[in-house]
């Protein structure tokens, strides 16, 4: 199994099905559950390792909810995202993710740090209804958004990664304070 992006199949309702080569889609619920795509899931834990373990490289994208695939992220020591907790924002970030995947890693990871805040992190400027719920989003290409959040984005404090000034950092949660303050 190759990827370098891996998602709960819960959310990934705005992935293609079959979906790119870059992504793998893993269930993170417990056995018998239903997942966003229809499928009843066998996932156990074990499997979930097993999965995760197959792409050394990939970032792991998963919201709070989504414990299991967050604690074998963090066993495993792999790059993870925290999405939003809703599930039409986090699909939006991970459509958004799968469009700029050919993004260096230190790139991809910075803009996924920012954009894991969800589409609202752009108050002013177009927007569009995006997803079944209509979810209201930039109206930017992927690309663009990419750029605008490797430049917005700052350091966090208490870990090595960070994301939007004011916002919670992509990897902790801590709150991202702006460098620029008091210079």
């Amino acid at each position: 199994m190759t990827g370098q992006l891996i998602v709960e199949c819960r959310c990934a309702g705005g992935i293609a099905d079959p979906p790119p080569a870059s992504i793998v889609i893993v269930s993170s619920a417990r056995p018998g559950r239903r997942c966003l795509r229809g499928r009843r899931s066998k996932t156990s834990l074990d499997t979930l390792t097993e999965q995760v373990s197959a792409a050394p490289r990939a970032i792991i994208l998963a919201r709070r909810t989504d414990r299991d695939l967050c604690r074998v992220g963090r066993a495993l020591e792999r790059d993870l995202v925290r999405l939003p907790d809703g599930v039409d924002a986090a699909s939006w970030v991970i459509a958004v993710a799968v469009a700029i995947t050919r993004s260096d890693r230190a790139a991809l990871l910075r803009a996924l740090d920012v954009l894991c805040n969800g589409p609202e992190i752009i108050p002013a400027g177009p927007s569009r209804p995006w997803g079944a719920g209509g979810l209201t989003v930039p109206a930017l290409r992927p690309s663009t958004l990419a750029k605008w959040a490797v430049r917005a984005w700052e350091p966090c404090s208490w870990c090595s990664r960070g994301g939007l000034a004011g916002r919670a950092c992509g990897a902790c949660g801590t709150m991202v304070v702006d460098s620029q303050v008091g210079r």
